[in-house]
């Protein structure tokens, strides 16, 4: 708990800058999903394809950049924890101990950055499909829920493998410390 409260100030700055590069991820991907919707006619037919693409494309890019900051971050502070858990070690815990303590730590700085915008998503939404239910024809009606569903789908995938990744790497800081 020490180290996620030390230096309150960076932290703070640093999960800011995360949270806008996870509302980006979320803006571009609603976008991009409405303009593949076949109902919806902005551009020529062709063009607004390509557009949703690329904003789809966006969307992964920014959820990469998101993630793989985040999970290097972590492989770092693993790195240089590998001393507090050699401390654990030596006050009587065994390597599953610490494991599990790992494990809560990773998840606890993944999803840190993604509350605030959590948050801000959680009360845009209802907003966003009410205007969007006056704008659309009626078919499309709360498309909007449909995209948050699909966006935290693919949110929770990204989640998945880079913990995952960062998870094998602290099993391998761990087995190292003896």
């Amino acid at each position: 708990m020490a180290s996620l409260t030390l230096n309150f100030k960076t932290t703070a700055i640093i999960n800011t800058v995360f949270c806008v590069c996870f509302l980006f991820s979320v803006s571009s991907f609603f976008v991009g999903m409405l303009m593949l919707q076949p109902e919806i006619r902005l551009f020529d037919t062709d063009q607004q394809k390509w557009m949703g693409l690329a904003q789809i494309c966006i969307c992964i890019v920014f959820a990469i950049i998101y993630f793989s900051i985040l999970s290097l971050q972590q492989i770092i502070e693993l790195r240089q924890d590998a001393k507090n858990n050699q401390i654990l070690r030596c006050i009587g815990k065994n390597n599953r101990q610490i494991e599990t303590l790992v494990n809560r730590i990773i998840a606890i700085k993944f999803t840190s950055p993604m509350i605030m915008a959590l948050i801000i998503f959680l009360f845009c939404i209802p907003l966003l499909n009410v205007k969007m239910n006056l704008i659309l024809p009626i078919t499309m009606h709360n498309i909007v829920w449909g995209f948050a569903g699909e966006f935290f789908l693919y949110t929770l995938f990204f989640y998945v493998c880079y913990f995952l990744v960062v998870n094998t790497m602290s099993k391998q800081y761990i087995k190292s410390i003896k």
